[in-house]
């Protein structure tokens, strides 16, 4: 147990409200106590940017595996929870699909095809929810054509990965949070274990195609699901925030929307980079102590869990000037860490960047008069995953 007269500020956090708004706690434990013990949680936060990358570059002292780990109790072992030769076993096969260059060439055409058929549905309505008729589907559509998974129920696959959402923060170990993220992925898994049954006798030329039928492959059918679990999960949550978050923050900032729309080929880019950076959809990065370890003073012990509060790094003004101001023109936003870093980087990183890219682009040409529904204000909100939960535009 942490001396909590060494922490004060962390003996006060509570998770409801970093979800409010953590960033006014943040600037006081970067300044004041940049590794501290909350005992909400019964965690170690590292918030300052060195240290955060001195944790996660560090795999000998640091790892992800471990038996508390809340990505393997929902999903089972896949690559964000091991490391070693197991985490390249199972990161390799999927690797390729997803960089910058593979990512660009099999997905612009669709994602650009897709914000256009999206948009049809719901631009004649002068209004909408943003995150459930363009983020959500935008996000989800992607990344599962880029797996080459198909979308049975749309509606059910969200309501899915919500359960996952709930379960992978589930930080106070809620019994019923944790129980409905393992029947969801039960389910889940059923429905892909189906299409993959599909593919052994009807092969097609998507990446899970090749997977199952790739004899070096040497994933087991578990396996594959497990990680296309998190890849899908990931795909979905953090770039739906990272649509939502980008709209919402040009759209509180009108000056800097006007400059992002005469010009996207330039800015569109950096408004994408700097809203990871300033209101991050994934908060933070788990990290377990293998070795005694001592970082900026404190003394972390074998079996102590670290969150890298990815949220508070990517606001260190030692590395990012004013760094609560939102500035599509700052030079180093694209330094931010809001994919992590290391060797469990996240591998669609690419194509979130894409995705961002293209999708605002037409979204923004085709609805150049979007702005915020006065009558249905919003914000982001959540101390893990962090989004704009309801996004009303009018146009």
């Amino acid at each position: 147990m942490a001396d909590l007269s060494r922490f004060p500020l962390g003996s006060t956090l509570t998770l409801d409200s970093l979800s409010l708004d953590p960033y006014p706690y943040y600037r006081l434990l970067l300044d004041r106590e940049p590794v501290t013990w909350v005992p909400e949680v019964n965690l170690w936060y590292v918030t300052r940017r060195d240290d955060v990358i001195s944790v996660l570059d560090n795999a000998e002292a640091f790892t992800v595996q471990s038996p508390h780990s809340l990505l393997d109790d929902t999903f089972g072992t896949m690559m964000l929870s091991a490391e070693g030769d197991l985490h390249q076993r199972m990161r390799n096969p999927f690797a390729g699909a997803y960089v910058p260059k593979a990512v660009r060439a099999s997905s612009t055409a669709f994602i650009e095809q897709k914000a256009n058929e999206l948009i049809e549905t719901f631009i004649a309505d002068r209004e909408t929810d943003l995150v459930k008729s363009f983020s959500d589907p935008m996000a989800l559509y992607a990344v599962a054509a880029s797996l080459g998974v198909p979308i049975v129920d749309f509606g059910q696959l969200r309501h899915w990965y919500d359960d996952f959402a709930a379960a992978l923060s589930n930080f106070r170990h809620d019994p019923a949070l944790r129980e409905r993220g393992q029947r969801t992925a039960k389910e889940f898994g059923t429905q892909l274990a189906e299409h993959i049954a599909r593919l052994r006798a009807e092969p097609d030329d998507s990446l899970l195609s090749h997977l199952i039928h790739d004899t070096n492959t040497n994933l087991s059918e578990r396996e594959i699901i497990s990680n296309i679990f998190v890849i899908i999960f990931g795909g979905l949550e953090t770039t739906a925030a990272m649509f939502s978050n980008t709209v919402w923050a040009l759209l509180n900032h009108p000056d800097q929307f006007d400059e992002v729309k005469r010009d996207p080929a330039k800015l569109m880019k950096s408004a994408v980079e700097e809203t990871l950076r300033w209101e991050s959809p994934v908060q933070t990065a788990t990290r377990h102590v293998t070795q005694p370890i001592t970082v900026r003073g404190v003394d972390f012990a074998v079996g102590d869990t670290v969150q890298c509060m990815l949220g508070a790094a990517n606001r260190d003004p030692e590395f990012f000037q004013d760094p609560d101001r939102f500035d599509v023109h700052r030079a180093n936003a694209s330094h931010h860490l809001a994919f992590a870093r290391g060797r469990h980087h996240c591998l669609g990183a690419a194509l979130a960047r894409l995705e961002g890219e293209i999708g605002l682009r037409v979204l923004f040409e085709r609805l150049p008069h979007l702005h915020l529904k006065s009558t249905h204000p919003s914000a982001p909100h959540g101390h893990e995953f962090r989004a704009v939960p309801k996004l009303m535009v009018e146009w």
